[in-house]
């Protein structure tokens, strides 16, 4: 691969990325979930699938930092969509789970994730949309995480 076409393929990465996280704040602004921003997804979706979980548990599951973690959970606290409490087996660990406004929001985020797997696959065939989700999760050595995991959200 050369050198141009390296540069080109992380620049229209970028720019699908972009257009990913422009129509998912634009939906979440129209469903009134302000403050909500695309990098809260993640987070939603591990704890839509999986219940409470600690903050640690999240960072694994989302493959974010601890710290990162705990920063957008505390605004997703503060925005109501979740809770913090401390473990009862060990102090050192916080659990995380969704309040009922959090839980209400599972169909608004499953339906925007729905649209990113439409525009994520509008231009391409079914098998092009298995081979690029098959790519990006090598690049991102997320490929053995796939196909333990399947189906990933998008959102």
């Amino acid at each position: 691969m050369t050198d141009h076409a390296r540069r080109r393929t992380v620049n229209l990465a970028a720019r699908f990325l972009g257009q990913a996280n422009q129509l998912i704040t634009s939906e979440l602004l129209a469903a009134g979930c302000d403050g909500i921003a695309p990098s809260h997804g993640d987070i939603f979706h591990a704890l839509f699938r999986y219940g409470p979980l600690t903050m640690s548990e999240i960072a694994r599951r989302i493959h974010r930092t601890k710290p990162t973690v705990t920063a957008l959970v505390d605004k997703l606290e503060r925005l109501g969509y979740v809770q913090k409490r401390a473990s009862d087996h060990d102090r050192r660990s916080t659990y995380v789970s969704l309040t009922d406004e959090g839980l209400k929001l599972e169909p608004v985020i499953d339906a925007i994730s729905e649209k990113l797997a439409r525009l994520s696959e509008q231009n391409l065939t079914p098998e092009e949309a298995d081979r690029l989700e098959a790519l990006l999760a090598k690049l991102t050595g997320d490929a053995a995480e796939l196909a333990l995991d399947r189906p990933q959200p998008a959102f």
